[in-house]
């Protein structure tokens, strides 16, 4: 272990959690909008973050048990929690379907990267001078084709010289990556986040007491061309979740978690999945996830409802030139072009909260 590594990265966990735009993703929405007073906690985009964290080093240290080595051979800049986040740290107010209400919005206003969550990311880090190292931001990089022109020169060179220092690491371990697009601290935690979303938000839709009826777990599986290949794993399913205990879901949904995080192996071609089975499983459920709890919830007259009060404050922004933020006021200012002022302005409504999108609102109509 490299002492000098462990404090570097140990400082960069201070410097994320004490932000307040990492803070204010405990008001932003994962599936469902936080709140208190719910029947059953559900996860917000900040608890989601602590538990990608959690499951990418469980990922690191089964590779590293599968390798024989340490866990400090495997994450060996100490990037994959810290990386882990901030994954999600350039989410808008109500997650995706924000992000796709902020795309479309600046697109039609005539900035025609529009709005990514992926690039928000680096964004959101360098505006608020989140210490971290450059290890750590290429970690968080999952779509190097897809950044805003302005971040290309930049991430793309710590990218690349990122993805040499893995692939000079990894050969003393007689692994010779090949091809690699995103370091292995990236790839750790992307896993992590699809395994995070396969288990712990499926856990959430029955512990809200939303019930399926026995036939549809098994339709969805025969649509996926999965039904022989999982018949007894959704029985399994169906049996832990039939009764609306909410003890026995989180924690069967847990079990699960750690199958699917113990359930990779470094090879020339990154990071790969030992059981296919296994692999199989985790893509139902969180197909299951997407059919049964994401897609209906878009449908919903308060999801609608949402999505139409963040287009009307979007509006509020551009036709009153409603600047609440003092560092966004001073820079949409000296703007030189419109480009760069609708750069600015997309920028700044990225950071609102849901609660925000609420109270403004109230404001405003």
């Amino acid at each position: 272990m490299n002492p000098t590594v462990k404090r570097e990265s140990l400082k960069e966990r201070f410097s994320i959690a004490a932000n307040k735009q990492f803070k204010r993703l405990n008001e932003k929405t994962q599936v469902l909008v936080p709140q208190n007073g719910q029947e059953e906690v559900i996860q917000s985009r900040l608890t989601h973050s602590y538990e990608v964290a959690s499951s990418a080093e469980m990922i690191a240290t089964s590779i590293a048990d599968d390798l024989e080595i340490k866990y400090s051979d495997v994450d060996y800049q100490y990037a994959v929690y810290n990386a882990s986040l901030l994954h999600d740290i350039g989410h808008p107010a109500f997650g995706h379907d924000g992000a796709d209400v902020l795309n479309e919005f600046f697109i039609n206003q005539g900035l025609k990267e529009g709005f990514s969550d992926n690039n928000n990311n680096l964004v959101i880090i360098e505006k608020n001078d989140i210490k971290v190292r450059d290890y750590t931001l290429a970690s968080i990089i999952k779509y190097p084709e897809k950044l805003y022109n302005d971040q290309k020169e930049k991430y793309t060179k710590i990218l690349k010289e990122s993805l040499s220092i893995d692939k000079d690491h990894f050969e003393n371990f007689n692994i010779n990556l090949k091809n690699q697009k995103k370091t292995i601290a990236c790839q750790i935690m992307d896993e992590a986040d699809r395994n995070t979303y396969a288990c712990s938000d499926l856990a959430d839709f029955f512990c809200l007491g939303n019930r399926l009826e026995y036939d549809k777990f098994f339709v969805l599986a025969d649509k996926m061309g999965l039904l022989e290949t999982l018949k007894d794993q959704i029985e399994e399913i169906y049996n832990a979740v039939k009764y609306s205990d909410k003890n026995k879901i989180k924690s069967f949904f847990c079990d699960k978690m750690i199958d699917f995080n113990t359930n990779f192996e470094l090879t020339e071609e990154g990071v790969s999945f030992k059981n296919e089975e296994l692999f199989h499983l985790r893509e139902y459920m969180a197909e299951l996830t997407l059919v049964y709890f994401i897609k209906p919830i878009r449908e919903e007259e308060y999801n609608l409802t949402n999505m139409e009060m963040l287009r009307e404050f979007l509006e509020y922004v551009m036709d009153n030139e409603f600047y609440p933020s003092n560092h966004y006021r001073n820079a949409i200012s000296s703007a030189d072009t419109e480009i760069e002022k609708l750069k600015l302005i997309r920028n700044m409504v990225s950071e609102v909260s849901d609660w925000y999108i609420f109270k403004i609102n109230k404001t405003i109509s």
